[in-house]
């Protein structure tokens, strides 16, 4: 037979199931590979809307810090302009009450010499009245423009614009904690689905290695001829139980064969390791195979007066293993 001829076939009904089993599991590891990407996937996309939902938060927050920044600016400009003009007022006003107040003296002057009209002297006063009325007004404008916040000693003006930026200045805080806090998330969120399809790759691949453990069990279920060969024995039979280092077939090799003599302790003398030989068989005594010494026992055998010598054949032939043989060689004198 030659080498790798299939020579036992081992039921393998139980393999096949395993295959399939092994298989079943492969195809539900893949599923789960192909469940745990896409749930990767989808929350990366949810991730990465609630950061971006974040950072439109914080630009908000900013454009409004901004904005704010400019209403007090805008808002000092303006309380500047209200006191300019108030003084502006109260300075004009008290123009007025002079200019009326010397009206009326020079009105009542000529009064006392009866040179004026009790009209132009009436309404002189009236005109006197109607000043002051003005510069009472001038000044609580003035006082208006000037009045300070208790807390922050800033104008009025300026002291509510400077609250809405503080207020601006909170949310533009508030929104960068949150977009801390998505982007802290969306990184938690993406490690543990990339754990998970880890996991669930490290499992196909797990699978994978149980079906090609299961066909590695199937191909162990032919058994082939390792080499070119004979069978020699066979000691299994149809529906036998293979056993785990129990032999089923033994096989032997034509090639590299070999002839073992014992010979007299006398004659050990005269052979030595290379010496050449001729090998014949029984039944076929007028041929002869050459062949040379290539192991000599060190110790004698067990009755003491032989010693195991091995010959090995130089040539292919087309003897059988278990043959007898007769070995000549010539003696060394």
């Amino acid at each position: 037979m030659h080498a790798g001829q299939i020579l036992v076939s081992l039921d393998d009904t139980d393999v096949r199931g395993q295959i399939r089993i092994a298989e079943a599991a492969v195809l539900a590891a893949r599923t789960q590979v192909n469940h745990a990407e896409q749930g990767r996937a989808a929350q990366k996309v949810k991730a990465d809307a609630d950061v971006q939902t974040a950072q439109t938060a914080l630009d908000t927050a900013q454009s409004q810090e901004k904005q704010a920044a400019t209403g007090v600016e805008a808002a000092r400009s303006e309380q500047k302009t209200d006191v300019k003009l108030a003084q502006e007022g109260v300075t004009q006003a008290d123009q007025e009450v002079a200019q009326a107040q010397q009206s009326l003296a020079s009105l009542e002057k000529l009064n006392t010499v009866g040179g004026v009209a009790r009209n132009d002297l009436e309404g002189a006063r009236r005109q006197l009245t109607i000043a002051k009325s003005h510069l009472a007004t001038a000044q609580t404008q003035l006082q208006h423009a000037t009045d300070t916040d208790a807390a922050t000693g800033e104008p009025m003006r300026v002291a509510a614009a400077l609250r809405t930026l503080q207020t601006a200045q909170q949310g533009v805080q508030a929104a960068k904690k949150g977009l801390a806090l998505a982007e802290q998330g969306r990184k938690q969120t993406m490690l543990v689905a990339a754990g998970e399809v880890d996991s669930a790759r490290a499992a196909l691949v797990q699978a994978q290695a149980g079906v090609t453990s299961a066909q590695n069990g199937l191909a162990q279920t032919r058994l082939a001829s390792p080499i070119e060969g004979i069978v020699s024995a066979v000691a299994a039979h149809v529906g036998d139980t293979a056993q785990p280092g129990v032999p089923l077939l033994t096989i032997v090799s034509p090639s590299g064969l070999r002839a073992d003599a014992l010979v007299p302790a006398r004659q050990l003398s005269h052979i030595h390791l290379g010496q050449e030989a001729r090998v014949t068989v029984d039944t076929d005594p007028k041929r002869s195979y050459p062949a040379v010494v290539s192991d000599i026992a060190r110790v004698a055998e067990p009755d003491g007066r032989t010693f195991h010598v091995r010959f090995h054949l130089t040539a292919k032939s087309d003897l059988r293993p278990g043959q007898t043989a007769r070995i000549t060689l010539p003696l060394k004198p």
